[in-house]
């Protein structure tokens, strides 16, 4: 019986977390606050707020429910399938990777988009000078543009090496054996 090759166990643990995560991400943004609780008492986000009054936004959200659901669900059964060594899972892995990439691309391209128009909107004490109010404006789309870079960045790096992961040729085969094989 073949030795299952190592990287193709973490393949598929990975799979069943990012997938499980992107379940329990569904359930908590769903329960999520609009504002921090402190010692202090709570501290609200402008962006938030500006973002949950925006129905193109929510739209969007909305929107997205379904196919983080279905990502969510087949990252966990294909990284079953791919600890078990199934072929079709292996297959299966390497569509979840590309529709995660394609996911995360949509989802932070269309962040960085309604956080510009939410920003925007944005109504601050007038007790602000125009130059400051316009630095905190800028510093929000900023702040948004550098967590879009980071998390695109990670999106494409897990998609990457997911995808280099399980085309390399010991896990094609591994995956090819059948039961008869194995025996």
């Amino acid at each position: 019986m073949p030795e299952r090759p190592p990287l193709l166990s973490l393949a598929g643990m990975i799979l069943i977390l990012f997938g499980a995560m992107a379940l329990m991400n569904l359930v908590t943004t769903e329960l999520a606050g609009q504002g921090t609780q402190t010692v202090v008492g709570e501290v609200k986000n402008p962006l938030t707020e500006a973002l949950g009054r925006s129905q193109g936004y929510q739209w969007f959200q909305k929107v997205l429910l379904a196919p983080k659901f279905l990502i969510g669900v087949f990252g966990v059964l294909t990284g079953i399938g791919v600890v078990r060594g199934r072929e079709f899972a292996r297959k299966g892995a390497l569509l979840w990777a590309l529709a995660y990439l394609v996911l995360g691309f949509t989802e932070t391209c269309a962040n960085v988009s309604y956080t510009r128009e939410a920003v925007a909107a944005i109504t601050l004490p007038p007790t602000m000078q125009p130059a400051q109010v316009e630095a905190a404006k800028q510093g929000l789309i900023n702040s948004s543009l550098i967590g879009a870079v980071f998390s695109l960045g990670f999106v494409l790096a897990l998609a990457v090496a997911l995808i280099l992961v399980l085309t390399r040729r010991e896990n094609v085969a591994f995956c090819r054996w059948t039961p008869a094989q194995l025996e």
